[in-house]
C-alpha cells in the first residue's frame, strides 16, 4: 500500500513501487512473481555464506575493524563484506578448510613459505628469508601467530620470532581443537596470514 509524505510517494500503488533516492522520487514496476530459486548450487552459496559470515561476526571486534576496514574502506567496501567474501572458499562443499581461511589481508609485506614439522606439544617452523624483497622483508619483520579456536575465539600472541632467525619453536596452548597462523608485522605494515596447522588434542 502506498501512503502520501512530504517527499511524496511512498510504497506499493497499482502495480508500481515508488521511493525515494539521492533526493528524486523514482518508481519500477512490482514483480509479478516473487521466486526462491533452490537448486543444489545456490543452496550451497547460501550455506557457504551463512558459515562465512557466523565467523566474521566473532572477529568483528579483535580483526575485522581494526585490519580489514581500513583495507576495504580504499576500494569502498565494509571490512565485514570485504571478510565474508574473501573466504567463501573456506566454506566450499559444506566443509570448514582452514588452509583457505584468509583471516587477514596483506598491506605492503611479502609472506614467507614455511616448513612446519609438528609434534605432540611443540612444532619447529623454519622460513627463508629473500633478501631481495628488501622493502617488503627485513631482518626485524616479527612474525605474530593467530590461534583459532571454537570456544575462545581468536588469540594473537605477537614477537615469536625476527623474520632474520629464519626459525621458530611454537609451544601449543590450549586443550581443544585450535588452527594456528602465521603473519609479519612492522609498525603499521602487515603480511598476508598463512595456515600453519591445526591441533586436536582428542585425535
Amino acid at each position: 500500500m502506498a501512503r502520501a509524505t512530504d517527499i511524496g510517494i511512498k510504497g506499493k500503488l497499482k502495480g508500481a513501487i515508488f521511493y525515494k533516492m539521492h533526493g528524486k522520487q523514482y518508481y519500477r514496476s512490482n514483480p509479478s512473481k516473487m521466486s526462491n530459486p533452490r537448486t543444489p548450487e545456490q543452496m550451497q552459496g547460501r550455506t557457504q555464506f551463512g558459515e562465512a559470515s557466523k565467523l566474521a561476526s566473532l572477529l568483528l571486534k579483535d580483526l575485522i575493524h581494526p585490519y580489514w576496514n581500513p583495507l576495504a574502506y580504499k576500494i569502498n567496501r565494509r571490512g565485514y563484506n570485504y571478510f565474508v567474501t574473501s573466504n567463501l572458499p573456506a566454506f566450499e562443499g559444506g566443509e570448514f578448510s582452514a588452509e583457505k581461511l584468509i583471516l587477514r589481508l596483506g598491506n605492503g609485506l611479502v609472506q614467507e613459505k614455511f616448513i612446519v614439522e609438528k609434534q605432540e606439544k611443540l612444532s619447529s617452523l623454519r622460513w627463508e628469508y629473500n633478501r631481495s624483497e628488501a622493502k617488503s622483508s627485513g631482518t626485524t619483520d616479527s612474525l605474530c601467530l593467530l590461534i583459532l579456536s571454537q570456544a575462545q575465539g581468536l588469540k594473537m600472541v605477537e614477537n615469536i620470532a625476527k623474520r632474520g632467525d629464519r626459525q621458530a619453536v611454537i609451544e601449543h596452548i590450549g586443550e581443544e581443537r585450535q588452527h594456528y597462523f602465521a603473519f609479519w608485522k612492522r609498525g603499521k605494515l602487515w603480511s598476508a596470514s598463512a595456515w600453519l596447522f591445526d591441533v586436536n588434542p582428542d585425535s
